[in-house]
């Protein structure tokens, strides 16, 4: 194969990783909305003559303000007939493609652990990866609901037969940025660091022929038209991301996030969404969350880890 990374074309860009069912930091749109915010992106192409066959977007920072620091997150991707050997000669090529300079720092964290090693010549990790959970939304309903497991199902039930009324959230309107505020008001007391809210607005923003396939679920849960739990879900072409989770007292005793995660595999599918990746999974430091995300028996999905290249 002769494979050369080039400049980046969103079309084909956008049909590649449909393709692959890539995660959301590898979407075009997650590039155009950390721009919006700041941040350089980088965007590179790897072609076997005319035909696309691998990406990989990169976020640029500069340590102490001079060394060019670029990340792939989830990335890069290759399509599945590329062989090992080229994935590892488009690896050791990839890093002088950017223009980054000769001192620079070229970090990736690709997705998938053995399609990630076959491309890295056993180079070792300078961060372990981490698990997350994918939902299988494809199928029947009937049959998503009897992969969860007993307990969490039984919580689903329960929530469905609570006062909770599940309802959407406009994109546009005082209701989106009420769980934006809530969940900065949640990380600050919780301690913990995500995506600024000016991330979600710039997604809901985005022009549609500027970011093919990128789309937004909000679900808020309701008792007596008060809110007491809400959800926001990023769609990227055939896979969603679980991105904000919030709830107050009465919508956690009547667990109101199972009945909000149904209704979202609900209006996921509805938008031919085919697997939802529920986010990190640590035991550790958030076991209820993890519980959570495991009741739902999605896959447990270990990441490569970053590695220098």
């Amino acid at each position: 194969m002769g494979l050369t990374w080039s400049a980046a074309e969103r079309d084909a860009w956008t049909s590649l990783h449909r393709h692959l069912a890539g995660g959301i930091q590898q979407h075009w749109a997650y590039g155009e909305c950390l721009q919006r915010l700041g941040l350089t992106i980088v965007r590179r192409m790897l072609r076997d003559g005319d035909r696309v066959v691998g990406l990989a977007q990169f976020g640029v920072r500069r340590a102490l303000g001079l060394l060019p620091v670029a990340l792939a997150s989830e990335g890069p991707l290759f399509d599945e007939s590329v062989p090992d050997e080229a994935r590892r000669e488009a690896m050791n090529g990839l890093s002088g493609s950017l223009g980054l300079g000769r001192l620079r720092l070229t970090l990736v964290s690709p997705d998938d652990p053995e399609a990630g090693h076959a491309g890295l010549g056993g180079r070792r990790a300078l961060i372990t990866g981490q698990a997350t959970v994918i939902v299988d939304l494809t199928g029947e309903e009937e049959q998503i609901r009897s992969r969860l497991k007993s307990k969490w199902r039984n919580s689903l039930a329960g929530a469905e037969a609570s006062p909770l009324r599940v309802v959407p959230i406009a994109r546009q309107g005082s209701q989106l940025e009420w769980l934006l505020e809530r969940d900065v008001e949640q990380q600050q007391r919780r301690g913990y660091a995500a995506l600024p809210p000016g991330f979600v607005t710039a997604w809901r923003d985005l022009d549609p022929r500027d970011a093919p396939g990128a789309d937004l679920v909000a679900l808020r849960a309701e008792i007596k038209r008060e809110p007491v739990a809400a959800m926001l879900f990023l769609c990227h072409g055939r896979s969603a991301t679980y991105h904000i989770g919030w709830s107050d007292d009465r919508g956690r005793e009547h667990d109101a996030h199972n009945l909000l995660l149904w209704h979202g595999i609900r209006a996921l599918r509805d938008k031919g969404v085919e697997a939802l990746d529920m986010g990190g999974v640590n035991t550790q430091r958030g076991a209820g969350i993890a519980r959570f995300k495991l009741g739902t028996g999605g896959e447990v999905r270990w990441r490569a880890g970053t590695f220098s290249i």
